[in-house]
């Protein structure tokens, strides 16, 4: 009898430690699963962030290219336009026959070797005054897009496009750039403050989330910053403790070529 009961104690015990050891396999399993499940829902939420990082990137991409065509169609039309030639102040001549170019010139039998003919290209005829329309149309081209570098938040670095929505009757540029693992709009514009100044700014559309402030104010005077374009050089932005932007400060460069090129 003492027998039995031995073995009975033994054979509880030992289902017992059965069970013990399975519940404990399961809860190591869920474990491993809850963590597996958790990886999985951070990959899944990295790659939608890539593929739209990737989307983003390719819009831009495709915007540059448009923007490409219609720089080469813009400059061609322009070079086109301003084919002007002009006599030298020095003709005394004052025959109204119309001006030619040299290629016109070149197939005219009655060529008159006294007239000095120039073209826009060579040099700008001094007395139309075009130099400043031509100055003028070219640098209406470059603020199309201007160019950010040496920023310690790399966010802020990159080619901007001017939107064509005015801030404080001056011009917003934007570029999309990642922060905090999201996809945002990078915005300059100027806005102004309490006192009345206007400054220009760095920061993310949409949010209350500014990098960089000019150090100059906005408007007229001879120490005014500009209403048109930002400041380009470092030492004419600054970082307070209000603002996210990291040293160093930002350079901006008309165009979509940037210091050195890029």
């Amino acid at each position: 009898m003492a027998t039995r009961d031995t073995e009975g104690r033994r054979e509880i015990e030992a289902a017992k430690q059965r069970l013990s050891a399975a519940k404990s396999h399961v809860t190591f399993l869920s474990k491993t699963l809850a963590t597996a499940q958790a990886s999985e829902d951070a990959a899944k939420k990295a790659w939608k962030k890539a593929k739209k990082n990737r989307e983003d990137i390719q819009a831009q991409a495709a915007d540059s290219k448009k923007e490409l065509a219609e720089a080469k169609k813009f400059l061609a039309e322009a070079e086109q336009r301003w084919e002007v030639i002009s006599i030298d102040d020095d003709d005394d001549d004052d025959d109204d026959t119309p001006q030619m170019s040299p290629r016109e010139k070149g197939n005219d039998n009655n060529n008159d070797d006294d007239d000095e003919v120039i073209t826009l290209s060579d040099s700008p005829p001094r007395d139309l005054g075009r130099s400043s329309v031509w100055d003028s149309i070219f640098r209406e081209a470059a603020t199309k897009h201007i160019t950010v570098q040496g920023c310690g938040t790399s966010t802020v670095n990159g080619i901007y496009t001017k939107t064509g929505t005015l801030c404080e009757g001056s011009p917003t540029y934007s570029k999309q750039g990642l922060y905090d693992d999201d996809s945002e709009v990078i915005v300059i514009f100027c806005r102004k403050m309490l006192s009345g100044n206007k400054f220009w700014y760095i920061g993310i559309s949409g949010k209350p989330v500014l990098f960089y402030k000019s150090s100059r104010a906005v408007g007229a005077g001879p120490n005014a910053g500009s209403a048109v374009c930002p400041p380009s050089l470092a030492n004419e932005w600054v970082k307070e403790d209000a603002y996210k932007g990291l040293l160093p400060l930002p350079r901006v460069k008309l165009g979509m070529r940037g210091f050195g090129g890029i």
